[in-house]
């Protein structure tokens, strides 16, 4: 049998957020999934990308069935993987399988055409993979193309003429709700890459005020300063999260930090109970209990949301795509 390139995952397309997010792999994690992949059978080289909206094993196999079956294997045992769930999974082979690694490399298979983050992702899976040694020759030429073709894609069309992201779609979703953002208090969980962008497209609407809450404060320290805001020891955050207006959540918390209960006493305690509190959750896995949609006076918004949000530029990076 030819060895074959091969891609086995799932994404935004075809599994709801609530199925991503349960197939989601952590990045220490991804490390052992590394590992394991690449001394499974029918396996010789491997790539996990983990991201938001999809979950993918890029595959060099000397045997496509026992590929397959390896990583079947693997997310059985590590995430309760059941029959009824593969119809989420597909399984692209040689020309399928590299077409769909370029697109996901130029951002053309991302929610939002054209996001410019997907690009350090890709590279920072294929790093992730290298340190461990499960890629070699075959992947690292792929990989190595893939970016290539991203790069020309971003220089020679107009893909990356309106940069539109998941925070940008954050923004527009606050703004809808909202009214307008002038003045708005802006609190934001985490202090990732995702909360920055988030925030400064806030900012750039004419949000007022930035609160930081992080597990580290000192994190939470650095970026407040960057946004010219206030960081928050995490274990205040109750009281701030009562008076904000917008809150952004992306944090790398395992297990959810907000449940529907605690968002009902948080509403009692708002001191603008004449405004909705607009709740965007960008986190994988998600940091919002999804019963807090079902709070009065807050709006919560995840993954899946950002996908419907009107896109003025949508066309034109269509076109290009």
């Amino acid at each position: 049998m030819e060895p074959s390139l091969m891609v086995v995952g799932l994404n935004y397309r075809t599994a709801p957020v609530a199925v991503r997010e349960h197939f989601w792999i952590s990045e220490n994690r991804r490390y052992e999934a590394l590992v394991q992949l690449s001394k499974a059978e029918g396996i010789e080289e491997v790539i996990v990308m983990a991201t938001c909206n999809r979950t993918e094993f890029w595959l060099w196999a000397n045997d496509v069935t026992l590929a397959a079956n390896s990583v079947m294997r693997l997310l059985s045992a590590e995430y309760g993987l059941k029959l009824c769930e593969w119809k989420h999974f597909y399984r692209l082979l040689d020309e399928c399988a590299l077409l769909h690694i370029f697109r996901v490399a130029s951002s053309l298979d991302s929610m939002v055409v054209g996001e410019p983050q997907v690009v350090s992702q890709v590279k920072q899976a294929w790093q992730q993979a290298q340190k461990v040694g499960a890629t070699g020759r075959f992947l690292d030429a792929v990989l190595q193309k893939a970016l290539t073709v991203s790069k020309r894609v971003r220089s020679e069309t107009a893909i990356g003429n309106a940069p539109v992201s998941i925070p940008y779609a954050a923004v527009e979703l606050a703004r809808q709700v909202l009214g307008t953002l002038e003045n708005k208090k802006v609190l934001l969980l985490g202090a990732g890459k995702m909360s920055e962008l988030s925030a400064r497209g806030l900012l750039n609407h004419g949000a007022g005020s930035v609160c930081v809450i992080n597990r580290t404060l000192e994190h939470a320290a650095e970026l407040a300063t960057k946004l010219g805001g206030v960081a928050i020891p995490f274990e205040e955050r109750w009281q701030h999260m009562a008076e904000t207006d917008i809150i952004i959540s992306s944090t790398s918390c395992p297990h959810t930090i907000l449940s529907r209960e605690e968002a009902e006493v948080m509403v009692r305690e708002r001191t603008n109970k004449d405004l909705p509190l607009v709740i965007v959750d960008i986190a994988m896995p998600r940091d919002i209990d999804s019963a807090v949609r079902d709070v009065r006076g807050i709006f919560l918004y995840d993954l899946d949301d950002l996908e419907n949000v009107v896109d003025h530029n949508a066309g034109e990076r269509e076109a290009a795509a």
